[in-house]
């Protein structure tokens, strides 16, 4: 695809930059010792998942956009849930952001200074904490790090996620709602959380009465850049509608390839093709040629907290877009036992319990594949092994080929292909805690 930032109106790009200029004026007021007066000023940070995927960072910087667009004297901030190094292993992301113009250095970033300073502020200050909302889009629950252990459920006012909820959440959700606690919940199964973001904004425009900037906002939604955004979000989360596409997909998609054509039909430099920019964000997604084991696992993971029987466990999984196979060969001299100290490793860098690894990948055949490591004490990974549950609905079968004489690793064949890590997690949790 071409380089189309020269002809882009960077709509994204200058929010982003309003977004830096108040974050950095109101730590200079926090500073100066004049930030009282800003105590009493509202501000919303909307907050992907903890793996920071294309989908939950575009998610994040849509959402904000509109919001901002909307109520342009409010102040909202999209967050990238990792640490600002960690983009680095993102390359599909730091692609995409390249052909709109913005570098990862503009995105802002869980340990950035000002974000801190922000967090610290509010959350000291005894009526701040009541001022500092959230919005999580492409999760439903504060997840659990030292980054968001201060985040009170009151200071969630918006919810946008296609996973799969507690029932008791939901209910709770679901009231704050009716007392107007919340502005917004959306949770539906879909393919990409931003096709669920982009049909609530394109509903709340196209309804818009006379007087309500209908026209402008409609052009800030089929401007290039934030068509692009959501296009590749979509692509890269339903493989090209391949895989777990819903309605809100294929209706974002009609939109995305009418604005598209359009933009194709002007016949200026800078045209758009979508099977080759969903070509190159595959590409840079899967690439893993130059990353080390613990960055491969570190690239798409997250934690998960268990507890059984008054204990709490933390369980980390990775996903990783390739084989086993291919990690083995390529990272660990087709050595299991290698391969089992290095995600050891990484095991106690972030202070997990147990770790699971799934890979998949499409193999030679063409066909789509999934596998499925766990590492951990014995009797833990035993547990697992021996939840009919778990092993049932994964359609777990022993992989021959990767096993090695220990009771503290497992590798598996996981023949029920649809079992991505929000349907594996919570049957961890039930059989850790059966």
């Amino acid at each position: 695809m071409k380089d189309i930032s020269r002809v882009n109106k960077l709509c994204a790009k200058a929010f982003l930059a309003e977004c830096r200029s108040e974050l950095i004026g109101l730590c200079q007021k926090i500073e100066s010792g004049e930030e009282k007066k800003w105590i009493k000023k509202e501000m919303i940070i909307t907050m992907g998942n903890q793996s920071a995927d294309l989908d939950s960072i575009v998610s994040s910087l849509l959402f904000s956009f509109f919001f901002k667009k909307k109520n342009p004297g409010c102040t909202i901030i999209p967050l990238v849930s990792i640490r600002r190094r960690e983009i680095e292993l993102r390359q599909d992301v730091i692609y995409l952001m390249g052909t709109i113009g913005i570098s990862k250095d503009e995105l802002n970033y869980i340990d950035d200074k000002w974000i801190k300073t922000v967090r610290r502020f509010y959350n000291d200050d005894k009526d701040g904490g009541s001022k500092l909302k959230y919005v999580l889009v492409d999760h439903n629950e504060v997840e659990k790090n030292s980054e968001n252990r201060n985040i009170e459920k009151k200071q969630v006012i918006g919810v946008i996620d296609h996973h799969a909820i507690k029932s008791e959440i939901l209910k709770e959700y679901r009231e704050r709602v009716e007392r107007k606690e919340m502005n917004v919940l959306i949770i539906e199964e879909n393919g990409s959380c931003s096709s669920l973001i982009m049909n609530y904004w394109y509903e709340i425009i196209f309804n818009s009465k006379p007087g309500e900037r209908k026209e402008e906002l409609m052009k800030w939604f089929k401007s290039k850049d934030i068509v692009l955004l959501g296009l590749s979000a979509l692509l890269v989360d339903t493989m090209n509608l391949t895989y777990k596409a819903k309605e809100p997909d294929f209706r974002m998609m009609k939109i995305y390839e009418d604005t598209v054509n359009e933009i194709n039909g002007t016949g200026e430099e800078g045209s758009v093709d979508i099977e080759d920019l969903f070509n190159q964000l595959k590409y840079e997604k899967g690439n893993l040629e130059n990353l080390s084991i613990e960055n491969i696992l570190k690239k798409d993971f997250k934690e998960f907290h268990y507890t059984a029987n008054k204990q709490e466990m933390r369980v980390g999984i990775s996903s990783v877009p390739t084989s086993i196979g291919w990690v083995l060969e390529n990272k660990c001299s087709n050595s299991e036992r290698c391969l089992e100290e290095k995600i050891r490793r990484f095991m106690e860098q972030k202070q997990m319990d147990m770790m699971l690894v799934m890979a998949f990948f499409t193999n030679t055949q063409g066909q789509f594949e999934r596998e499925l490591v766990v590492v951990g004490s014995e009797d833990r990974v035993g547990q697992l092994e021996g939840s009919a549950g778990l092993v049932e609905e994964l359609r777990l079968e022993q992989h021959t080929q990767h096993t090695h004489h220990s009771g503290c690793w497992r590798a598996y064949h996981q023949r029920n292909g649809k079992g991505s890590r929000k349907q594996v997690a919570p049957l961890v949790g039930r059989a850790l805690c059966e």
